[in-house]
């Protein structure tokens, strides 16, 4: 059995080329809708969200970062953008940068939690 945790395997989904077991958020895709959660599935409380945007080096001027900020949410709210991230099942957040900023950090505590929990050590 071969597993992915990826949205670029809805388009293979689709065309009855893949199988969807169960998805990672806490509520179903308008892109796959007939494809559980794995709360549905079984999983209470399993969510593993991810998040793409993008990115600059600390100290980077407060005036930059809401210049890319503006202009990453004004691409992505061009309607032939938006229509294809929807077709991939990516949900188009455009939160501010601090929040971005918040939730990276969020994850990265979260996964290294599970990993020390479950004695994964780095190699």
């Amino acid at each position: 059995m071969q597993r992915a945790f990826d949205n670029t395997v809805i388009p293979h989904i689709k065309a009855g080329e893949l199988v969807g077991a169960a998805l990672t958020l806490m509520s179903r895709l308008a892109a796959v809708p007939d494809i559980p959660t794995a709360n549905e599935s079984g999983l209470p409380g399993h969510e593993a969200l991810g998040r793409i945007g993008p990115a600059a080096r600390k100290g980077t001027p407060a005036e930059v970062v809401a210049r890319i900020n503006n202009e990453t949410v004004l691409s992505m709210v061009q309607p032939d953008v938006a229509e294809k991230l929807a077709a991939l099942g990516f949900q188009s957040v455009t939160n501010p940068p601090e929040q971005f900023t918040a939730h990276v950090r969020n994850t990265m505590a979260k996964w290294a939690r599970v990993a020390r929990d479950a004695g994964i050590k780095p190699e």
